[in-house]
């Protein structure tokens, strides 16, 4: 056994009692016990409500959340931080979520995984609508999904004189098709749709813009 193999498997080693924590703490005693969900000792636990979906028949491990390394990004001090305010998450097959992935789930928010979706490092997603990645898709690092404003915007607000209190920007579901690649520094707003097999260039900024 070489260094890196025992290095890796000790890092998994480390990672057990948080792993096990967060699965009695999100699944029936019958499904924590068998470890679908592993997490890194390095993943900050901000909150943990709301509900987590695994496919019907979960594979040990088959989610792997603040695993994996990119060569740019200081692994020791890259934490990854799960804030579940509610709402749920959905995985439908194994998943990748790598080192400093941050998901911010809103009290009613859906969060949708993809079969073999995997996160490179230093993404972000905030979820108050529904976001879903569909199956292989591919998540660069420094990403940003974003399904709300974070604010209100009212008619009355922009109307001189008006009397209505319209919604003007609402929250709005982004949707990912299966087997796309998100490349690096990608910001992907509400009301976003990618096909399937599609690709988002480095750098780019993708949002369905709606009139009021």
């Amino acid at each position: 056994m070489n260094f890196h193999t025992l290095y890796k498997f000790s890092y998994y080693l480390l990672s057990l009692p948080q792993s096990i924590y967060f699965c009695l703490k999100m699944f029936p005693l019958r499904t924590a016990l068998r470890l679908p969900v592993i997490v890194s000792r390095h993943v900050w636990l901000e909150e943990l409500r709301g509900r987590i979906e695994l496919p019907e028949h979960p594979r040990v491990a088959g989610i792997r959340i603040g695993f994996g390394r990119v060569g740019i990004f200081d692994y020791c001090h890259s934490r990854t931080i799960l804030q579940l305010s509610g709402g749920t998450i959905s995985f439908r097959g194994t998943a990748s979520l790598g080192q400093g992935t941050r998901i911010s789930m809103g009290p009613h928010g859906h969060l949708i995984f993809g079969d073999g979706v995997c996160i490179t490092a230093e993404s972000s997603i905030i979820c108050y609508d529904r976001i879903e990645l569909g199956d292989d898709s591919l998540i660069s690092w420094e990403c940003q999904f974003m399904d709300t404003d974070f604010h209100s915007i009212r008619q009355s607000d922009v109307q001189e004189g008006s009397t209505g209190n319209v919604l003007l920007n609402p929250d709005a579901p982004i949707y990912i098709g299966k087997h796309c690649w998100i490349c690096s520094r990608c910001m992907v707003l509400k009301g976003s749709r990618l096909e399937d097999d599609c690709v988002l260039g480095g750098g780019g900024q993708y949002a369905l813009l709606c009139s009021a």
